[in-house]
This record gives structure tokens, sequence and C-alpha cells, in this order.
């Protein structure tokens, strides 16, 4: 394979145009001068022509050098958005996420904490049900999607096969 046809050749060749010289570029790369100095000698080489006019220890881009920068950023970038892409961020949320309660306290404790989720976690689509049948019933329900979560009110007992929390009291008045 030849050098040229290697990223990390190419991502060599650009951190030194982007430090500004091989020893700045070795510092970012923790590499050494050799490495460098190699990898961009195999460059000029396979290319045919110098890619930096070196004038002591500074170096310039040439027009070709210049134009090879160019398109191998280019491409360093596209490369990278792949590789994100392939692998995905791990921690990264996103889905529907289905949340049933009584109309009474969905609009007054529950919406304001969804926007501030949403801010958070823009990945995520919420879903706002009211609760029309009770907690238990709404989890099993065949003819509608799936509700992932509820908020409601009343007796703090245990209900099977699902994991609750009792957050604390909620004074209600009712009024006619």
């Amino acid at each position: 394979m030849a050098r040229t046809d290697d990223l990390n050749v190419w991502r060599i060749f650009c951190e030194v145009v982007q430090a500004g010289g091989v020893n700045a570029a070795c510092d970012v790369l923790e590499c050494e001068p050799s490495t460098v100095s190699r990898a961009l000698k195999a460059i000029e080489t396979e290319i045919g022509a110098p890619i930096f006019l070196r004038e002591g220890r500074h170096l310039k881009l040439t027009e070709l050098g210049a134009r090879a920068y160019d398109k191998a950023i280019k491409l360093l970038n596209v490369h990278e958005l792949m590789i994100q892409n392939l692998k995905g961020d791990q921690n990264a949320l996103s889905g529907t996420i289905r949340l049933a309660s009584h109309s009474g306290i969905s609009s007054i404790e529950i919406t304001p904490h969804l926007i501030e989720f949403r801010k958070t976690y823009p990945d995520i689509t919420l879903e706002l049900h009211d609760l029309t049948k009770q907690i238990p019933e709404i989890f099993h329900l065949a003819d509608t999607p799936p509700i992932h979560l509820a908020a409601g009110y009343g007796p703090n007992r245990p209900i099977d096969g699902l994991v609750a929390r009792y957050l604390g009291e909620m004074p209600f008045l009712c009024c006619a």
C-alpha cells in the first residue's frame, strides 16, 4: 500500500500545517520528529514534487502543498464524521417516551419539566397522554402505543409488575 493511501500520513501532514512546523506538530501528535519527517518525505516522494518550501526550520506550503492541504483536511473531516456516524454516540439518548398523567396535574406539574427535559435531550420525542384508565391498566392496552411512564395520584401501594416511586403528597381541593 502506498503511503499516500494512509490517512494517518495525511493527518500528520495537516497537523504540521496547522501547528506551523514539525516540532509543534510532534507535541500535538506525541511522536518523534523523525516519524513526521518520514511521513512528509513519503508524500513528496510519491507525489513527485515538494509540498513544503524549507527555509531552515521554517516550513512554507508550496502551491501543490496548499492544494493538498485543502483536499486532505476535507478528507479527514469526512472520515471523522463517518467514524462518528458508524460508532454513534453511545451516550446519546433518542426515541419516543410516552407519559400518561391525570389531566389535572399534567399541564401544571409535568409540562414545565418536560420542556426542560427536551432542552437537555433534543433527540427524544415526548408524548403526554391523559390518563383514561387506572394506572395498572394503561400499561397493558393492546390497541394503543405503549405507555412508558405514568404520573398520578392515589393511595401509595405497590402495583404488580411496575416500578412505582412515591414522590410525596399533593394537596388537592375539589371544587364544584
